[in-house]
């Protein structure tokens, strides 16, 4: 019941403000609950009130009441932006988006090349920098990992002779050789199931709206975009014995920031 207070209070709250995006990295920061409010009248009432940009904690919020698990896709979890995309490297290489880049007409270090070149086909294309999930590359290693899971027995990530063999006998049988239905057939079997999206735990939900607006699963805050400035802050070593700002560094190199949860 007091779930549902807050529900509706949060609706009620944010009813004013669903008509605008949600706020900027540079804006000042407003209260979370304001933020939540507005989050809740745009999944409720945004499409009576028209196109916009979605905030991060609208995506997280629908997710979760779509039953989503908030695993990788899901939520604010969203493919990562670079402005060092396809676009800007077919600029550099003067060829339209639709061209490729061969390793005659390469105009950076050769191992470069190859790491870029995914497909190992000899050139490069928009195809090979697409990270998104509708990358026919990651779909097919995403396929192969699979397959190398259903043989490695052991799950330690490499497939031993003993492994190998153990699978070779359950499609093969008795026999020297397996034809390719066999192998196929192997696979189909060992995904049997019903296949379903994901499904509604009403107390597993409420515990996550919980987290949510406690802002213990995440925060409201939109994080910076690509090509904004990041925000200065001031951290301390692993040690403690020194402090490290991050505009200490501006303009000098380049400097990489990992933010993870490691509990």
């Amino acid at each position: 019941m007091k779930l549902r207070i807050v529900l509706v209070s949060c609706i009620a709250l944010g009813v004013a403000g669903a008509g605008r995006a949600g706020p900027r990295a540079t804006d000042a920061p407003p209260n979370p609950e304001a933020l939540w409010s507005h989050a809740w009248a745009l999944h409720f009432f945004g499409p009576a009130l028209g196109p916009g940009a979605r905030p991060e904690a609208l995506d997280a919020l629908s997710s979760i009441l779509d039953g989503s698990m908030m695993t990788g896709g899901g939520g604010w979890f969203r493919p990562g932006q670079t402005r060092y995309d396809w676009k800007w490297l077919a600029g550099r290489h003067h060829i339209d988006v639709s061209g490729k880049i061969t390793r005659k007409d390469w105009r950076g270090p050769r191992e470069l090349f190859d790491r870029l070149d995914r497909d190992r086909d000899g050139a490069i294309t928009a195809a090979d920098l697409d990270w998104s999930e509708q990358s026919p590359w990651l779909r097919q290693l995403g396929m192969f990992k699979q397959w190398f899971g259903k043989i490695d027995a052991n799950s330690n990530g490499r497939v031993s002779r003993q492994e190998w063999e153990a699978f070779f006998k359950q499609i093969a049988g008795d026999k020297e050789s397996f034809t390719p239905e066999q192998l196929q057939q192997a696979f189909d079997q060992k995904r049997s199931g019903p296949k379903s999206g994901p499904k509604k735990d009403a107390k597993f939900t409420t515990q996550l709206l919980k987290s949510l607006l406690a802002n213990e699963l995440g925060s409201p805050y939109e994080g910076p975009r690509v090509n904004t400035e990041a925000p200065d802050f001031i951290l301390p070593t692993l040690d403690s014995k020194e402090k490290i700002r991050l505009g200490e560094f501006r303009g000098k190199k380049p400097v990489v920031l990992i933010f993870g949860s490691f509990t």
